[in-house]
């Protein structure tokens, strides 16, 4: 009975072992893909700040160090700048729907009392 048990409850788990490999390879291949992002930025902020000190400075040097700060502290800043700009451009979409939306209300009433009026005499 236990045999049979275990038998069945294997059986069970192959049925989903090929999820589990795709499960696996994608978190892997997610992973791989933000380290080589990080690896790819951290070398491009390391030639831009030799390109900076004009010459090729070792990364463990106290002005390279120094540089490098200073080129992600400027990065952030401009990111943070981007995320404010778009934060505002959202803002300022959502407002002109809802201008948009009472405009058309608006007019709509207008029509409306225009049609009213047109057979009346104003004295």
């Amino acid at each position: 009975m236990a045999i049979k048990q275990r038998q069945e409850d294997i059986s069970r788990k192959l049925l989903h072992l090929d999820k589990w490999k795709n499960d696996l390879n994608t978190r892997l291949a997610k992973q791989e893909q933000v380290a080589r992002e990080a690896k790819e930025k951290k070398e491009r902020l390391i030639e831009e700040v030799r390109d900076i000190l004009g010459f090729r400075v070792d990364p463990r040097d106290e002005r390279f160090k120094e540089a490098l700060e200073l080129k992600e502290k400027e990065e952030k800043k401009r990111s943070k700048a981007a995320k404010k700009l778009a934060k505002e451009q959202r803002m300022l979409d959502q407002l002109r729907k809802e201008v948009e939306g009472t405009d058309t209300g608006k007019k709509e009433q207008e029509e409306e009392e225009g049609k009213s009026l047109h057979g009346t005499v104003i004295a």
